[in-house]
């Protein structure tokens, strides 16, 4: 069986830590949102 490499290890820690509550995320309900939110920082 493969092993996951150090990137993949880290995002699937990440999305734990998201799903529990330990790391702040935004959620969308609107993809329109969403889209204007990650323009805005990509002009950062």
């Amino acid at each position: 069986m493969e092993q996951p490499n150090e990137e993949t290890i880290a995002a699937m820690q990440e999305a734990e830590d998201i799903a529990i509550g330990k790391v702040k995320s935004k959620g969308y309900d609107d993809v329109d949102e969403m889209i204007g939110d990650i323009l805005k920082e990509e002009k950062k």
